[in-house]
């Protein structure tokens, strides 16, 4: 679903004329502020994912991951490479263009692409719920960052990260 989505995205940003490198500032600041929502983001989904048997890690997707070494590292490889696509496709292109069309306050445009992200995204209702806060959550950071997509990015993947390593724990 990820690449679909960065396929889409970037075709569509490349038809206007626009990358995404415009949306990505990198500062150290920035970077460890990002992991610090990501932890504290899978810290308050752990105990809701063990309260409603919802999996964080679909390990039917990458079944050797459980095997360890070079196998992992292929996970972990693939899960950062989802959280890139996710974030490109969902902040850099649907919420950033809905920005763009939309002349009032930030908080419609962030409800509607959070709510895409819980459309789009496999899982039962309480997984789907999740995804939604979520992705509102990291809507706010975007704007809240200037409209800065390193910030969503790292937060994505410190959660991906995290999720990952729990779940394999």
């Amino acid at each position: 679903m990820a690449t679909a989505l960065l396929a889409i995205a970037v075709a569509s940003r490349a038809l206007r004329g626009r990358g995404f490198r415009e949306l990505i500032a990198w500062r150290l600041g920035v970077i460890l502020v990002a992991v610090l929502v990501g932890a504290i983001a899978l810290a308050i989904a752990v105990p809701l994912v063990g309260a409603y048997d919802v999996t964080v890690v679909e390990w039917w997707l990458i079944p050797s991951a459980r095997e360890g070494g070079a196998r992992f590292a292929i996970a972990i490889a693939l899960v950062i490479a989802n959280a890139i696509a996710l974030e490109l496709a969902l902040r850099g292109w649907i919420l950033e263009r809905m920005l763009e069309l939309s002349p009032g306050p930030p908080g419609l445009p962030i409800f509607t692409a959070a709510l895409a992200e819980a459309l789009v995204l496999p899982g039962p209702l309480a997984a789907r719920i999740g995804v939604l806060l979520f992705g509102a959550g990291l809507g706010v950071l975007y704007v809240g960052s200037g409209r800065n997509l390193a910030v969503t990015l790292v937060a994505r993947c410190a959660f991906a990260l995290g999720a990952l390593l729990w779940a394999a724990g």
